[in-house]
């Protein structure tokens, strides 16, 4: 077993039960006779145990423990030390891989997992567009496939092309204030959701939906949640709102008692 990945494969199986037959009869049999291999199974069960439980504080206790413990047998004179050369060196390539491990569990659970704004604003911008009468007509057909695209800016364009030449629709009214809300342009978002609002009753929580994702992005939470809070109970967006809402306040648990008023619809 003089290959470590060998050993640590060996020691995994062994932990685990699938180490069988003759493999487990060897690997026993090695173990009662190498004291080195039977330090280095109890620190890997130690570390192991503490991992699988995600006991961050036992972890590094035991880690710094084995570094201890293998810097004092390199301290030992020449003819005090273990008789299997043949790994040494073994426990610190060890420590170093659960090392690893071990940095890449506090990345994903304490620093990517975490809730920032943008994150959220990801997780519930989900626009759909369906344009009326698409098929119907070529410049809508244009608009639909940009806003498909996710060319925005070429949305905001072709939208005001068409609105110089049609009547306003509310429809093309919300999909242009997204498409500003998605190239960061808040004031001039917040003012076609208040139009929306304001002007087509149907589109009222829709348009204070999109304010709220409008803040949102702009990291203005107290305002989001604001307007999150005037869409009523039964609206289209309601389970959408109490949803984004509770992510809100679980990302910035004083939330609630910071409340701005919202006046898009008044």
């Amino acid at each position: 077993m003089e290959n470590k990945t060998e050993v640590y494969e060996l020691m995994e199986d062994y932990l685990q039960g699938t180490l069988e037959g003759e493999e487990l009869a060897l690997f026993e049999q090695q173990l009662k006779q190498d004291r080195t291999l039977q330090e280095e199974l109890a620190l890997y069960r130690q570390i192991r145990t503490a991992t699988a439980d995600q006991d961050i504080n036992e972890l590094e206790v035991v880690l710094d423990a084995s570094f201890d413990e293998y810097r004092q047998k390199q301290e030992q004179p020449a003819g005090q030390q273990p008789a299997t050369k043949n790994r040494k060196g073994w426990i610190v390539w060890l420590v170093f891989i659960l090392l690893a491990v071990l940095a890449a569990w506090l990345f994903i659970n304490y620093f990517s997992a975490a809730d920032t704004p943008e994150k959220i604003y990801a997780q519930f911008a989900q626009h759909e567009f369906a344009l009326q009468e698409m098929g119907a007509d070529e410049d809508l057909m244009n608009i639909q496939n940009l806003l498909n695209g996710q060319d925005y800016t070429g949305a905001i364009s072709a939208i005001e092309a068409y609105q110089g030449q049609y009547d306003i629709r509310p429809d093309l009214l919300l999909a242009k204030g997204i498409s500003l809300l998605e190239t960061d342009q808040y004031d001039s978002a917040l003012e076609v959701f208040s139009a929306l609002c304001q002007n087509y009753p149907l589109y009222r929580n829709e348009a204070i939906w999109y304010e709220a994702l409008t803040y949102l992005k702009n990291e203005r939470l107290p305002a989001a949640y604001a307007a999150l809070r005037a869409i009523p109970k039964g609206a289209s967006r309601y389970k959408d709102a109490r949803a984004l809402s509770q992510t809100m306040t679980e990302m910035a648990p004083d939330l609630e008692v910071n409340i701005a008023p919202s006046f898009l619809c008044d």
